[in-house]
């Protein structure tokens, strides 16, 4: 991988001044450090913002491997390939493996997670998504770990998906250690900064049954649900949804959450052993065709008459699971939970 050459460069030894030494000596641990040097530029941010991370690294009261499993998460799904990169090497130092960093790449539903890891990992994701914790995810953390270890996991998740974002966009470049590390275990690629795009187009009175470039396929997931006790509305990844009390909320295996009627639920949706039907859990999506299309233009659809219109970009996929009845589903998800049946 290409490093990419830095917006803001690495203060230079001219450069230092009383505030920027002060900063490089408390922080800059061994030698030339990026990030530290990237900071320095800024002393008093640099100072503030450090010694707080400095708390979640050293004085945290999470156990370090659940910290270093839930900054692992965060920064593979933030694509910050500075920041996987330099804690695969604190990871490594607490006992992380080849396949806990794999697992982390796959996300909650990898079986080689403990229910204390798994929980964490989704923790992360619906944080990352959505800006808050689902009461499924907040209730099974909170019986495993106590107020302060819970707010340090919420401020860890936070402030490596702030500084995921940061170190992406100043596009600091890894030292030659990380980049052996990552070399060794992977790294996410950094992500390209959209383009801007062209309004979508609308699609109306679409039915894929006439279209040759529609496909059968199925969809194989688990998913976490809840079930809404008053009217309300949340905003998934393609746009609004609006529900009813009763309804089912669903989060994938990507962290994304979106509403289903409680009738398409259940017609659509089995709880696994030993939950009860009704129950907030986990659920596994009964085997059902549906007509899906891949999208070369950005779109946007229509759920059903009168209901929501969702938005989608070139690449990803439109679907039909009846006449009038339509969903989306971005390209990465679509390829991981569904498979063509014709």
């Amino acid at each position: 991988m290409t490093e990419p050459a830095p917006r803001i460069p690495q203060i230079r030894s001219d450069e230092e001044s009383a505030a920027v030494r002060e900063v490089l000596t408390v922080f800059e641990a061994g030698p030339w450090n990026h990030v530290v040097r990237t900071f320095a530029h800024h002393p008093e941010l640099a100072r503030l913002f450090l010694t707080f991370n400095r708390h979640l690294l050293r004085t945290s009261t999470l156990e370090p491997r659940i910290r270093q499993i839930a900054i692992m998460r965060a920064t593979w799904i933030r694509h910050a390939t500075y920041m996987w990169s330099s804690h695969l090497r604190m990871s490594t130092l607490v006992g992380l493996s080849a396949a806990d960093f794999e697992a982390a790449r796959q996300g909650p539903d990898s079986p080689h997670w403990s229910p204390l890891e798994r929980d964490v990992v989704r923790a992360v994701d619906e944080f990352n998504a959505h800006s808050v914790l689902s009461d499924a995810t907040w209730d099974a953390l909170a019986a495993q770990l106590d107020r302060r270890q819970m707010l340090d996991l919420l401020f860890t998740i936070g402030t490596y998906a702030m500084a995921a974002s940061v170190i992406n966009t100043l596009r600091i470049d890894r030292e030659p250690e990380l980049q052996a590390l990552a070399a060794q275990f992977g790294a996410p690629e950094l992500p390209v900064a959209p383009a801007p795009t062209a309004a979508p187009r609308r699609l109306e009175r679409v039915d894929l049954r006439a279209d040759p470039q529609a496909a059968s396929y199925v969809k194989q997931e688990i998913v976490d649900v809840r079930f809404a006790t008053t009217d309300g509305e949340l905003r998934s990844r393609v746009g609004p949804n609006r529900y009813c009390a009763g309804d089912a909320l669903i989060t994938g295996t990507d962290g994304d959450t979106w509403s289903v009627t409680r009738a398409r639920f259940d017609a659509a949706y089995e709880p696994e052993a030993p939950l009860q039907s009704g129950q907030a859990g986990r659920y596994r999506n009964r085997p059902r065709p549906v007509l899906a299309r891949q999208m070369s233009e950005n779109f946007a659809v229509q759920r059903a008459a009168g209901a929501d219109w969702l938005e989608g970009k070139a690449g990803d996929w439109l679907l039909q699971y009846a006449p009038g009845d339509h969903g989306l589903a971005a390209a990465a998800r679509f390829a991981r939970v569904y498979r063509r049946t014709s």
